[in-house]
């Protein structure tokens, strides 16, 4: 009896080790069999390739994913990572479209992207978020025509150039998005063979390992029918593209101010300003160096820099009386590009330069109080909240004095300035440790780069949410420290 029920459970076994899932068989038809990759500790996980090739070369395999640990994948238990087939008798394999916004741009930038590519070039291209939630992929099959692993890597290699030139073309077109990159993820291995009867492995070179699809459990009828390219197909595509004229993009006219130019919104009196009584004014508040969180230290150019832009956003706020810190660095970029500046914007002195302005009393804060913008668990973008300042009335209106009867120190200035114990950087600090045991930071703080949305169209250059600067950054004072939202899923740059 007991003999028999051994027999009946091995039966019922082996019959559930034939069963055939529809998803994982035709995804890994498409993919190598020659290993695969996987996420462990927040980095990509491999076999080296001298234990691939052993494997292969004892075993006659080297292993692709079980239905189990796709599952897994697709539920986003796990994350896994394939290579591209680069086999001569494999009609087909899959490659990837890596959109990537990890460090500047944004995911509606990368899905509109994504968009276009499919409605003029990639007919029916599957895409879906990137991992982190803020690019995107896009899976095409390629119809290799008997072409091997070299042939195979070198035309997607080419594919990628073109698309880097379509993305310059997007972006030319559509200024309002911003993307990073684009490249081509999912390449094959580069294998040669012993001569010989039996097959052996003598070196491989590895190919980029690229994210395996994970929605397609739900979207397999849109997976199934992406885009199909052929080598013919990528070359049309590529003599196609080389002819395109990047277009010029479009001047923005949303800086309109007396005496500013197209570029940006700042006067010719206040250029003039900035190295000359602004330069004096900034010195009496930095008269040395100061020292941020990178090796890059505020000067007071940079001070003169930085004060009548942020007069200028000041008068411009948001209808709610948010400060979008994104509008400040555009300006302050194009005042540099026109030459009208010679230091570069930098998000370190930046910090340091408004911690600076409140320390003298030069802000008004109505509202410390915002959150970040972040991506949930369905890919969708939450919008974040800027803290609500502005420059201070009686700046304004020393600036706008000083532009017209330049700048004399005051003697209580200077006065107050030297009896003074206490340095600027110390005081800074000492703002530094207060934000530090404030009840507004719970578990750290981060340094925002604050972008809301602009009510007036006028006013509209760019997107509208907040980008969390990098939380590691030591916590200072005013605009910068963390807001009170706890355990609130941070998607950095």
């Amino acid at each position: 009896m007991l003999r028999h029920y051994y027999i009946v459970m091995l039966n019922l076994n082996l019959k559930r080790k034939r069963i055939k899932d529809p998803v994982c068989s035709y995804l890994r038809k498409l993919i190598s069999p020659y290993g695969f990759g996987w996420k462990e500790n927040g980095r990509v996980g491999r076999y080296k390739n001298e234990t691939l090739i052993h494997y292969y070369n004892t075993q006659g395999f080297m292993g692709s994913p079980t239905n189990d640990e796709l599952h897994n994948h697709f539920a986003g238990q796990d994350t896994l990572y394939f290579w591209a087939d680069g086999r001569k008798n494999t009609p087909l394999t899959i490659s990837m479209i890596d959109i990537d916004c990890h460090r500047s741009g944004n995911p509606e930038s990368a899905k509109a992207f994504a968009d276009w590519l499919t409605a003029n070039y990639f007919p029916c291209l599957y895409h879906e978020p990137s991992t982190n939630g803020k690019g995107r992929h896009g899976y095409f099959v390629l119809f290799k025509e008997g072409f091997g692993d070299v042939a195979v890597a070198n035309i997607l290699k080419r594919l990628e150039k073109t698309l880097k030139k379509l993305l310059q073309v997007f972006l030319a077109a559509y200024p309002e998005y911003q993307v990073e990159n684009v490249e081509i993820k999912g390449t094959p291995h580069i294998i040669t063979w012993v001569k010989g009867e039996k097959r052996q492995i003598d070196t491989m070179k590895s190919g980029a390992l690229a994210k395996l699809p994970r929605d397609i459990l739900t979207r397999f009828d849109e997976f199934k029918n992406t885009t199909v390219l052929s080598f013919q197909e990528i070359n049309d595509l590529e003599a196609k593209v080389d002819k395109l004229v990047i277009p010029e993009p479009p001047k923005l006219s949303i800086f309109k101010g007396a005496g500013s130019t197209s570029a940006h919104p700042i006067t010719k009196d206040e250029i003039e300003a900035i190295s000359g009584p602004y330069l004096d004014f900034a010195r009496s508040w930095i008269p040395e160096s100061v020292e941020t969180s990178s090796r890059a230290k505020v000067e007071p150019a940079d001070l003169a820099i930085a004060l009548p832009i942020v007069k200028y956003c000041s008068q411009k706020r948001n209808a709610d009386g948010t400060m979008p810190t994104r509008r400040i660095k555009v300006i302050w970029d194009r005042l540099f590009a026109e030459g009208e500046v010679d230091r570069a914007f930098d998000y370190h002195r930046w910090r340091v330069i408004r911690n600076l302005i409140e320390v003298q009393g030069g802000l008004e804060m109505e509202d410390r109080h915002f959150y970040t913008g972040f991506v949930n668990e369905a890919g969708t973008l939450i919008k974040g909240l800027a803290a609500k300042w502005k420059m201070a009335d009686w700046l304004i209106e020393k600036l706008e004095e000083i532009v017209e009867l330049g700048y004399q120190q005051e003697i209580e200035e200077t006065a107050n300035n030297e009896s003074s114990p206490i340095s600027l950087q110390q005081e800074l600090q000492s703002n530094q440790d207060e934000v530090s045991a404030s009840s507004l930071i719970e578990k750290g703080g981060g340094a925002l780069l604050e972008q809301n949305e602009y009510q007036d169209v006028e006013d509209l250059f760019d997107r509208d949410w907040i980008i969390e600067f990098r939380r590691s950054m030591p916590l200072m004072i005013g605009l910068i420290w963390g807001g009170s939202i706890k355990n609130m899923r941070r998607e950095a740059g």
